[in-house]
């Protein structure tokens, strides 16, 4: 590792829990440093909790946050249900008061607030949410619905434990009187925490914009008029199975649906765009479409933004099912005695017309959370002008104040991709100011059993406070599941602290080598379950957990429920009787990350690595690093983006820990995550092998030049960097009219996809030329301007200065063609319903980046490549610097067109990710079960190993027998379901349990 400067080891505050502060939560504490996760909502999720589908893939996904190899013990689980790590303290229903000091030397005050229910005694069982008298309007069911005073925000809350919303309460008691455990306290004092920390991570989310105000649109005042987030929650509501879409009013079929774009967006009172409205009225409309056929969805809009990756092929997709309207509705009214609603838009021809809608859909903007300001007063940070926390122009996660970081929409409403990559990029810097710990010790095996010691198998039976015992005797429950047990322990509530550890002091004592827990909740009891079994030396794979209280108490009569409970029981300890001992193998890592690329995201990786105490190997292909970067000359924000990628190469070239090739090339890739062994090939055919721990691929990406428009058969016709240049150098002196084409070679059927920045980039250009030829007339030429986030204040800006912006069609393009010593475009104006014929003196073509030449790479690495050509990254929402090879990383233009704030975002959210990986040292299976081979039985036909989502199998070609690297297993079965000779099984559930288990649900 690189030598770093002495740094203490200190925990770190993430504030907000939603899915930025998770994800930054779980990178940090992936390397063993302790997180403090503060969340002032009783539950953690944020608005993403809200919401079950995901663009443009249309599944959750949440879950794809989870790190895929761990030192620690991470559970695979849902996120929507369960978020735990051994180095995470989650403080629900707490806010910062102050934040004192300088980085790494930070104290941070936390005022936690008297949540009503001590957690640690709550067991969920709902019995106070039942007995509470007082309903209120349920926000997170946008007032469609109602809870209880005390309540649980929804039903897979986490942690999911109610909490008491006092302005409601009445302090009646009767959820005192309910409660089982005496988990319920009605009195009780807030608590002040001071916690020392080396640096604070602020992702507090944003929140939705109330339309109420905007009276022309009648949210508020019309029942079937709702917010994106309200129709949400209606469709969750009546998803298949549980019911139809319709509308609030009366109860009829929702079929007729418009969806209005732009609310309290692109307006006087908040001039930015919302960045992800248009995705999602479209993913909304897709769902109304998909759940109703008869649905007729319609989306009216201004420039349709999809300008993520993979989203414009998703909105072409939609054109069979959605309708598209371009232009603002003026008004909404209601049509008295029918609950329809009548909209007034203007066509084409301008003239205002009325359409009817059964429901209306607002799609409300971004507006950062309330109290916002103060909470930057605390952080000791600034706001930009729109109240977002102010960040750097180029590095976006860094606020005003060293060791502050940010990620997500709380400095600029963004989508989903961008807040996982900006959380990552947070917790890289965050983790510069820290050092790790030593890997703790732990091992799902590992206390000295043998094959041969007789299975002894300890019985905890849990009453769950009345919820199993009431229905389930638990006397006998032993002997219903046949008997046997070294030792039975029945406790009223066993998930207490107490309890735990004085069941794990009676295992201690007793003579049993394994245990069942019959209880509750596994998803949130396993980890408490195995952690009290360890401390009693019964490794974790020798712990059975049985839900008795939600599969068979909740679920069954007396008799029915206590049959069912002793069968689980009986199954759980006919698997346990012949399970094995399981020595988990940690397996070394190499601290060092090779770096392909060394362009903007490939140094910042770079840069970041070192940081963090990491070598790394940065190959450039071509004579020195740079990358396109270092030919720009204008930017949106006013940045010079050539003296930055100046001072980031002269950064690289000064930093030991960084070894730079240049002209040099990946001819090889062998190993696995912690252990690669890479070729690398200079250009005078020389090839040097060089080990490493872990890949970042940052290979950028390559310009499109444009076949049309003249390009390259007219001197006058440029691509934007090349007018640029022109431009500023003075040499463009004399030109009366400038005209500009948007979309040049992109968004087409040959390559459908948007280039991000293109737009945004242009407005530089446009700010540049009137500020050097204020009386030139200028001419865009557009079909939707992609100036998403801030971006916005620019777009405007041109048009303020004197831009005329025109708008084309698909299918339509302009036409160029010289005349004399001008340019003439002609273009059909979809608004005056005409040809337009403008001159220039120049034409601009704004291109966007395309794919580099990654198909070779892509077979070195082992990795997949998109249909378009860029790398796939292993989930594009919530994974989008992974890729599906664990231990490869991907940043930058590789990844997809992007601004260059945003591959500085990536370039350090993958050195995160490595670090992430590589910091404890060693690699462990997070499974308690992992895959095994019956070397007696394989013979080497490699299905197994092509059928391994993970990386997980080798072949051994001295013994032509498949090889397990456990650290990479998850034990998933996929090999087990593909080997055609029965050689690959899955511990824990071997054919002789898994018969067994069959045979002690027949009772036989």
């Amino acid at each position: 590792m690189a030598e770093s400067k002495s740094r203490p080891v200190k925990p770190h505050v993430v504030v907000g829990a939603g899915i930025a502060g998770i994800k930054a939560s779980l990178d940090i504490a992936e390397t063993g440093r302790k997180v403090f996760l503060v969340e002032r909502r009783p539950n953690i999720g944020g608005t993403l909790s809200k919401l079950d589908l995901q663009f443009p893939n249309n599944h959750c996904g949440m879950c794809r946050s989870l790190p895929g190899l761990s030192g620690g013990r991470v559970p695979q689980f849902c996120l929507r249900r369960e978020m735990g790590h051994p180095n995470i303290t989650l403080l629900t229903g707490a806010e910062v008061a102050s934040v004192e000091g300088s980085a790494p030397d930070f104290k941070v005050s936390v005022l936690v607030r008297h949540s009503g229910v001590v957690q640690e005694k709550c067991i969920s069982c709902g019995k106070c949410i039942d007995a509470c008298p007082v309903s209120v309007p349920d926000e997170f069911s946008e007032g469609l619905a109602e809870r209880k005073a005390i309540y649980v925000r929804h039903r897979l809350a986490v942690p999911n434990i109610p909490a008491i919303d006092f302005a409601a309460c009445t302090r009646c008691g009767k959820c005192v009187e309910v409660c089982p455990t005496a988990a319920v306290k009605l009195e009780g004092k807030d608590e002040t925490r001071v916690i020392e920390a080396a640096s604070v991570v602020l992702s507090a989310g944003f929140e939705e914009f109330a339309p109420a105000p905007m009276g022309q649109y009648g949210h508020g005042r019309y029942k079937n008029v709702l917010s994106g987030i309200e129709f949400e929650r209606l469709l969750c509501q009546a998803t298949p199975g549980r019911g139809e879409l319709k509308r609030p009013s009366d109860g009829k079929p929702a079929r007729r649906i418009a969806f209005l774009q732009c609310v309290g967006s692109r307006d006087t009172a908040a001039s930015y765009c919302s960045s992800a409205c248009c995705m999602f009225a479209l993913k909304e409309a897709l769902m109304a479409a998909e759940m109703d056929p008869m649905a007729r969805p319609e989306i009216f809009y201004m420039d349709f933004r999809a300008f993520g990756k993979g989203y414009y092929r998703y909105f072409l997709g939609a054109a069979d099912r959605v309708k598209f309207f371009k232009g603002r509705v003026a008004a909404v009214r209601d049509v008295p005695g029918t609950g329809d609603l009548a909209l007034f838009a203007a066509g084409k021809d301008g003239t205002i017309s009325e359409r009817r809608f059964d429901l209306v859909v607002l799609s409300t903007g971004f507006r950062p959370p309330e109290g916002s300001a103060e909470l930057f007063s605390k952080l000791g940070i600034d706001a930009e002008k729109h109240g977002f926390a102010a960040v750097e122009p180029l590095d976006p996660v860094r606020t005003t104040r060293d060791g502050v970081y940010v990620c997500g929409p709380i400095s600029q409403p963004r989508d989903i991709p961008d807040t996982m990559a900006a959380a990552s990029a947070a917790a890289a810097l965050a983790m510069t100011h820290s050092s790790a710990p030593g890997p703790e010790q732990g091992s799902v095996g590992g206390t000295g059993l043998k094959p041969q010691d007789t299975a002894r198998i300890a019985l905890v039976l849990c009453g769950c406070g009345g919820e199993v015992s009431s229905k389930v005797d638990l006397g006998s429950l032993a002997a219903r599941a046949g008997g046997g047990f070294e030792s039975v322990e029945t406790v009223p509530v066993l998930c207490g602290r107490d309890t735990l550890d004085a069941v794990s002091a009676k295992l201690a004592a007793s003579k049993a080598n394994r245990v069942i827990f019959a209880a509750c909740l596994p998803y949130r009891f396993t980890a408490m379950f195995r952690t009290a079994a360890e401390k009693a030396g019964i490794p974790s794979n020798f712990v059975d957990i049985v839900n008795l209280r939600e599969h068979a108490a909740w679920v069954h009569e007396a008799e029915g429920a206590a049959d069912k409970a002793g069968t689980m029981i009986r199954m759980a300890a006919a698997r346990l009787a012949s399970e094995l001992p399981r020595q988990a193998v940690p397996a070394k890592t190499t601290p060092r990350v090779l770096i392909v690329g060394g362009g903007t995201a490939g140094m910042t990786a770079a840069l970041t690595l070192a940081d963090l105490g990491f070598e790394s190997d940065l190959v450039e292909k071509t004579a020195s690093p740079g990358g396109s970067a270092g030919s720009m000359v204008l930017h949106q924000t006013s940045a010079d983006p050539a003296e930055f990628s100046r001072k980031l190469v002269e950064a690289v070239k000064a930093n030991p820990a960084i070894r730079t090739w240049t002209s040099a090339q990946i001819a090889s890739l062998e190993g696995w995550a912690g252990n690669f062994v890479a070729g690398i090939k200079r250009s005078d055919g020389t090839l040097e092998k060089v080990q490493c721990g872990s890949v970042v691929v940052a290979t950028g990406g390559k310009r499109i030049e444009p076949s049309e428009y003249m390009y390259k058969r007219n001197e006058r016709v440029l691509l934007k960097q090349d007018f640029d240049r022109l431009l500023v150098s003075g040499k463009a002196k004399g030109a009366s009219s400038v005209a500009v084409i948007m979309c040049a070679g992109v968004r087409d059927a040959s390559k459908p996809w948007c280039g991000r920045s293109c737009c945004s980039e242009m407005m530089a250009t446009l700010r540049a030329l009137k500020e050097r030829l204020p009386d030139a007339a200028i001419t865009v030429f557009y079909r939707d301007m992609m100036t998403f986030g801030f971006n916005e204040d620019f777009y405007r800006d041109a048009r303020s200065a004197g831009a005329v912006f025109m708008r084309y069609e698909e299918g339509v393009k302009p036409q160029v063609a010289a005349r004399g010593e001008k340019l003439v475009i002609k273009a059909s104006d979809p608004v005056l319903d005409a040809t337009v014929e403008v001159e220039a003196d120049y034409l601009v073509l704004s291109s966007a980046f395309g794919p580099g030449d990654n198909a070779a790479l892509a077979k070195i690495l082992d990795v997949k490549l998109d249909r378009d050509g860029f790398f796939a990254e292993a989930d594009v929402k919530f994974r989008p610097v992974d890729f599906m090879r664990e231990g490869v990383f991907l940043a930058g233009l590789a990844n997809c067109p992007q601004g260059l704030e945003e591959r500085v975002t990536q370039g350090r959210a993958a050195a995160g990710r490595a670090a992430a990986l590589l910091t404890r040292g060693t690699l462990e299976s997070v499974a308690v079960t992992v895959a095994e081979v019956d070397a007696r039985r394989c013979s080497g036909c490699q299905v197994c190993v092509a059928a391994c989502p993970y990386d997980a199998r080798v072949i051994d070609p001295e013994t032509n027998v498949i090889v397990v690297r456990e650290a990479l297993c998850t034990g998933c079965g996929a090999c087990a379901a593909a080997c055609p000779n029965s050689a690959a099984k899955v511990a824990a559930f071997r054919e002789k349990q898994v018969m067994s288990m069959i045979d002690a649900a027949l009772g036989l």
